[in-house]
C-alpha cells in the first residue's frame, strides 16, 4: 500500500514535486511510518455479560515532525516525517436493560500533533573579503614593465622612465597654478 505525504503546506495537487510517495512497508522510502493506513491488527471483543465491547477503534493519531529549510531570513517548514497510530477504546452499552434496537452515541477521536525538529542555530555564510589591492594579470604594466630574461623580475624600461617623468612634469605644473593664489 502507497500513502503520499505533502512537503509542504501549501502542495499543490497538480505539481508532483510537492508530493512524497511513501510505501507502508518500507519505512527507508521517505522516512514515512504509516501502519495506520491498513486495517488494525487488534480484532475487537464482545462481552455480553456487560454489554462491552474491548479494543474498538475510535481514532486515529497523526504526528507531523517538521524541519526549518531554507535561507536564514525567511525558513520555511518542511515535513520531515509523519507517523500514524491507532486509538482504541472500549465501548460499554449505557442502559443494559434497554431494547436492543435503542442507539447510542459513542465519540470518536482523531488527532494531529505538529513537533518541530531540534535544530542547532543557523549558521550564516560569510563570504572572504575582497582583498585590498585587486590581483592584477600579468601584463596589465606591459608598456612600462617588461619581463628581464634572468631571474624572471620584472625590469623596468625605458617607456616606465618616460611615464615616471611626464609624471613629475605633471605634477610640478599642477602645484605651480595652485601656490597663484
Amino acid at each position: 500500500k502507497t500513502a503520499v505525504v505533502a512537503g509542504w503546506a501549501d502542495a499543490s495537487r497538480l505539481n508532483l514535486a510537492d508530493w512524497t510517495s511513501c510505501a507502508a512497508a518500507d519505512a527507508a522510502d521517505c522516512a514515512t511510518v504509516a501502519p495506520a493506513l491498513a486495517a488494525p491488527a487488534v480484532s475487537m471483543v464482545w462481552t455480553a455479560a456487560t454489554r462491552t465491547c474491548d479494543n474498538v477503534p475510535v481514532g486515529v493519531g497523526v504526528e507531523v515532525l517538521t524541519a526549518r529549510v531554507g535561507t536564514r531570513d525567511n525558513p520555511q517548514a518542511r515535513v520531515a516525517r509523519v507517523a500514524t497510530s491507532w486509538r482504541f477504546a472500549s465501548w460499554t452499552y449505557a442502559d443494559p436493560f434497554a431494547p436492543g434496537d435503542v442507539r447510542q452515541d459513542f465519540m470518536l477521536e482523531s488527532t494531529v500533533r505538529f513537533v518541530e525538529v531540534d535544530q542547532a542555530a543557523a549558521q550564516g555564510v560569510t563570504p572572504q573579503p575582497p582583498p585590498v589591492f585587486p590581483s592584477l594579470p600579468a601584463d596589465f604594466f606591459y608598456p612600462f614593465l617588461s619581463s628581464a630574461s634572468v631571474g624572471g623580475r620584472a625590469a623596468a624600461s625605458v617607456a616606465w622612465w618616460v611615464a615616471l617623468a611626464a609624471a613629475s612634469v605633471a605634477a610640478c605644473a599642477t602645484t605651480r597654478g595652485a601656490n597663484e593664489f
